[in-house]
């Protein structure tokens, strides 16, 4: 009989800020198999890991991620909002949340955020930045477009 996955929506996003390495970490010791996350194009082209196009909910900051830069997003409290035990947890990449884990038998399930904004180009950036790490089969791809 197949096991039953358990994926933890935006991480252990309960105890732990969504789509933050913390709340990714606190899935994976909990026994989840796998994380789901939402990717976005920052303005200069690098995948973050971040669900909203507007980075007010849960951020410091205010405005759209396609007009940030990586270095500018990662400046971001991205932790704050939820606790100030997080405040040091700023937007990641989704190369730091697969380097983070890697070595780890754990799956994926990455929503592209291309609705609202489209991001011309993301498809081929994920596929090239999962072959990179050799995740093709630990991986699922979603999106609502």
């Amino acid at each position: 009989m197949a096991k039953t996955l358990v994926i933890a929506h935006r991480g252990a996003s309960s105890l732990a800020p969504e789509n933050t390495i913390s709340a990714f970490r606190k899935a994976v010791e909990l026994g989840a198999d796998g994380i789901e996350l939402d990717v976005q194009l920052s303005k200069d082209g690098h995948l973050v890991v971040i669900h909203d196009e507007q980075v007010n909910r849960t951020t410091n900051g205010t405005g759209l991620v396609k007009d940030y830069t990586l270095a500018q997003l990662a400046e971001l409290d991205a932790g704050g909002w939820f606790s100030k035990e997080y405040s040091d947890q700023g937007i990641v990449t989704l190369n730091q949340v697969f380097q983070e884990f890697k070595g780890l038998d754990l799956m994926y399930n990455i929503e592209i955020k291309s609705g609202v904004i489209l991001y011309p180009g993301i498809e081929r950036a994920l596929m090239e930045q999962i072959e990179s790490m050799g995740l093709e089969e630990r991986v699922v791809i979603s999106s609502f477009n």
